[in-house]
């Protein structure tokens, strides 16, 4: 058996193995075994269904078990049609004969019978019999695609479509089991259906001495009384207090020693994504007001400048800042000595943040230590103003090539479209293109853009982070991470 398929490719063959709902990984001579084991358990279960429902060459050709079915019907009221027409030519002979016996009952006899009569007819009416074809079931939708695929590939048919087959062909109702037909069926036996009626089992535990409340609160209580796990200190130990703060302090130094030693230079750069550690989606100034920090001293600058400090190195994190009556969605730059470089406030909102942010007073690129020129941006800043814009304007890639920007540093909360990993970069791209089609020879533009993933309040977002070098002759992909991957992506960048 396994000679047909010796000739085929890998890939002919995994395709087999697909359509067929089978593993397809491995090599040549594992994937045409598990063919050909897949072809005896083919040949198995189509003997079963011939022992089942007969010859199966009947559904071959031109019929399919829904014409063969209506075939069975039609044959069976032509019968009954015909058996009506006997019964009608028959049935007032009938009648006199039933007078005639009758009239000849013995006066003398003592026995005594009823006779018993089903459906009689009418003596001054006779009704015509109506012919009864057998119950028309519907055979579902999955079960005649079950159907063709078993007479397109070969393949058994599924327990599903069998039983559904088989009630088509001897006009069974597939409905028995239904919270009705239960009910009645209850009923028509004497059976009871109220088992776990809680009065009931009430009553039980009662008169049999069960205990069916062993969870309510009473018993809880004396439970509790028992073990001893109501008596809550109203006191702390001061001794006992220190022994776990000296026990928390070693597991934190261990815990230290255990991770990396950065040193100097390392890492020249950390950026996380944009509105970190508040979440991006809020529907009001209301909402938004209690996450709302001051630039020089809320906690997401402050854990900055720690991390900064920590690491000797930039770190850009977005947060959502309060200054003055105003609010907005913002980016704080902090250097490796934990100084406030830049604070960048969002220019162009999108929907979400329209509810509650000011616009920035505009984009801005400037000289770092190390870095060059750098260029910040938040999400939404790419693409056109509020999408009224004219698409082709490009004004964040414009002003950055304007300005001769070396490093775009862009927090997001990008949410998730249609597309993959790819196509969100493509678009990320397109919306940079300036900077690749008039840049200078030799000249090189790097964009990293650090995305969210996750759901907030239905919102789906599209991870994504990536770093890009745009030069006149092209776009390169220096490394970016998945649309569900949660992680930190360190990339190397030559200049």
């Amino acid at each position: 058996m396994s000679e047909k398929y010796k000739n085929l490719k890998v890939k002919d063959l995994q395709e087999l193995l697909q359509k067929n709902g089978l593993p397809h990984t491995g090599k040549k001579e594992e994937l045409i075994e598990r063919l050909v084991q897949h072809d005896e358990t083919i040949e198995k279960e189509l003997g079963s269904l011939e022992e089942e429902f007969g010859n199966l060459e009947d559904y071959k050709g031109d019929a399919n078990p829904v014409e063969l079915t209506t075939d069975i019907a039609n044959e069976a009221n032509a019968i009954a049609k015909e058996k009506a027409q006997k019964e009608e030519k028959t049935e007032e002979p009938k009648e006199e004969k039933e007078e005639t016996k009758k009239d000849d009952d013995k006066p003398k006899s003592d026995f005594k019978y009823t006779p018993i009569t089903f459906d009689k007819a009418s003596s001054t009416s006779p009704k015509p019999v109506v012919p009864v074809a057998p119950k028309e079931v519907a055979v579902s939708d999955d079960a005649e695609k079950a159907i063709e695929r078993a007479k397109r590939f070969g393949v058994p048919l599924t327990e599903k479509a069998r039983q559904e087959l088989r009630a088509k062909r001897f006009g069974l109702d597939k409905g028995g089991n239904d919270d009705e037909t239960l009910k009645k069926r209850a009923e028509r036996f004497g059976l009871s259906k109220g088992d776990n009626d809680p009065e009931k089992l009430k009553k039980r535990a009662e008169r049999f001495g069960l205990n069916k409340g062993g969870n309510d609160s009473e018993t809880l209580k004396k439970r509790a009384e028992r073990f001893g796990l109501n008596k809550v200190p109203t006191t702390t130990d001061p001794a006992e207090e220190e022994k776990k703060r000296k026990r928390a302090e070693r597991f934190a130094e261990d815990n230290a020693k255990k991770q990396k030693v950065y040193i100097s230079s390392d890492i020249d750069v950390l950026i996380l994504p944009e509105m970190a550690f508040t979440g991006y989606v809020f529907n009001s100034v209301e909402e938004i007001m209690p996450y709302l920090e001051d630039a020089e001293t809320g906690p997401t600058v402050n854990w900055a400048r720690k991390q900064a400090q920590r690491l000797e190195c930039y770190v850009i994190v977005g947060y959502p800042q309060r200054e003055d009556n105003k609010c907005y969605n913002s980016l704080c730059c902090v250097d490796s000595q934990g100084k406030l470089v830049k604070t960048y406030q969002k220019c162009f909102l999108f929907e979400t943040d329209e509810q509650w942010a000011t616009e920035g007073p505009g984009f801005v690129t400037m000289e770092m230590d190390g870095l060059g020129k750098v260029g910040f941006g938040i999400c939404m800043d790419i693409n056109p103003y509020q999408f009224k814009a004219d698409f082709y304007d490009h004004e964040f890639a414009n002003y950055h090539l304007k300005h001769d920007t070396d490093i775009i540093f862009c927090c997001m909360a990008w949410l998730k479209g249609s597309g993959d990993e790819r196509d969100m970069i493509k678009y990320w791209a397109f919306r940079l293109l300036p900077l690749h089609s008039d840049s200078a020879n030799e000249r090189h533009t790097y964009f990293i853009a650090c995305n969210r993933t996750g759901v907030e309040r239905g919102k789906e977002f599209a991870g994504t982070s990536c770093a890009l070098d745009i030069s006149n002759k092209n776009f390169t992909i220096l490394d970016y991470m998945g649309c569900d991957t949660t992680g930190v992506m360190i990339t190397e960048i030559l200049r």
